[in-house]
């Protein structure tokens, strides 16, 4: 079979963590609207935090996902 891939790239560990760190931490940040309200912190700079760390975790996965297989890999086809 002309064209068909015979070996996978090796996986990098260390970006698959930080894909599911990143998630954890992005998926957590939504329940801190309420500790900021008990606070007594305001709606918008609650909003603005929470938004800041979505956007951290968003990057943290786009960087992580960008990393997860080596760039210098070539793979075999028979």
């Amino acid at each position: 079979m002309a064209g068909v891939v015979v070996d996978r790239p090796p996986t990098n560990r260390r970006a698959v963590a930080g894909i599911a760190l990143s998630a954890l931490v992005a998926a957590s940040a939504f329940f801190l609207m309420p500790a900021f309200e008990w606070l007594g912190v305001g709606f918008w700079p609650a909003f603005l935090g929470i938004s800041a760390i979505e956007i951290v975790c968003a990057v943290g996965v786009a960087v992580s996902v960008h990393n997860l297989y080596p760039d210098d890999y070539e793979p075999e086809y028979y």
